[in-house]
């Protein structure tokens, strides 16, 4: 389309910028042509040492940190840049796997076996009390809880969320008829729902949150909760209690809460080495059953007494009234 201009000067200067911003989109569209061009799909299956699939291990690309998650079945697909890529498997009580890259086409089939982490329970010292060592080690992360509670004061990340629920099993009869859920459960896995979303995600002191949603994908029929976005999963356990308004009224003492022994008992399940630095095991459980706790391990850093790692869970007993 042309534009009559009543300075022929001003025309030639938009002729002319025209035509420059035509270069650049061209240059631009070619490199675009080029690194997408030079893109390398990658896929395969995660399993462990006794081939059985892991779930959601992390998947991403070393130089970039951008990746994705294997599915429920253990089956991961990711685009990589170039073949001098590295792509890394990393989940949570395996050892984490390096893969330098170098196809000769574009598309690679990857299959992964990963190996459990080995944690070394060497020579205990047991003082007069009997108490177990762990017990030190978590005295010495809650000293250290309220440092490392306030030491950001803001970030921001890109967040990938996703939320499975399934059932584990169920009886195929009640009363002589056969279980039918009219196909709202998935047969072969058991599961009833699944959403996936992600989200630009920032915060800053104190407590001011902004959630920017790019896309988001539910399937199926929730009748319990459901986390589609990192806002409703702000769970820290350097607070003394965690998940208070998320899906217990009352909420849940962290394992490294300041009255954390009155709730818990710990055992030292072992240490291994991550990035030179010790890493100890432990074992958290509840003192009372009824108590609002978790159970599980948690990882926490030598010297540093960081939490690295948490792989907890809840129970009925702990208050879950939905279940």
């Amino acid at each position: 389309m042309l534009f009559a201009f009543p300075n022929t000067l001003l025309y030639c200067q938009y002729f002319k910028n025209t035509v420059a911003l035509k270069i650049i989109f061209m240059v631009w569209l070619a490199l675009a042509i080029a690194c997408n061009a030079n893109a390398i799909t990658v896929s395969g299956m995660v399993t462990d040492d006794q081939k059985n699939p892991v779930a959601y291990c992390n998947v991403y690309v070393k130089e970039t940190l951008t990746g994705t998650t294997t599915g429920i079945d253990g089956q991961y697909k990711v685009e990589v840049p170039d073949n001098n890529s590295t792509l890394v498997f990393k989940y949570l009580g395996y050892q984490l796997q390096e893969h330098k890259l170098n196809p000769e086409g574009k598309s690679v089939v990857l299959n992964i076996t990963l190996q459990q982490e080995q944690f070394q329970l060497g020579a205990v010292t047991v003082g007069g009390n009997g108490e177990d060592p762990a017990y030190a080690i978590i005295r010495s992360a809650i000293a250290k809880r309220k440092f490392y509670l306030q030491e950001v004061n803001a970030y921001s990340c890109n967040v990938y969320v996703k939320g499975l629920q399934k059932l584990n099993k169920y009886p195929k009869k009640i009363m002589g008829s056969a279980v039918d859920f009219g196909g709202l459960v998935d047969s072969v896995t058991g599961i009833f729902y699944l959403s996936e979303s992600v989200s630009k995600f920032s915060f800053q002191r104190p407590g001011k949150i902004k959630e920017e949603m790019i896309s988001s994908r539910i399937s199926g029929n929730s009748k319990s909760f459901s986390y589609n976005q990192a806002s409703d999963m702000l769970f820290n356990f350097y607070d003394n209690m965690v998940m208070g308004k998320a899906i217990g009224e009352r909420g849940y003492v962290s394992p490294i809460a300041q009255n954390a022994l009155f709730y818990y008992r710990y055992k030292l399940l072992g240490s291994s080495v991550d990035n030179n630095m010790i890493v100890y095991k432990i074992e958290v459980m509840p003192r009372r059953n009824a108590d609002p706790v978790f159970r599980g391990v948690v990882y926490i850093q030598d010297s540093l007494w960081r939490l690295q790692n948490t792989d907890l869970y809840l129970t009925h007993e702990a208050g879950l009234e939905f279940l």
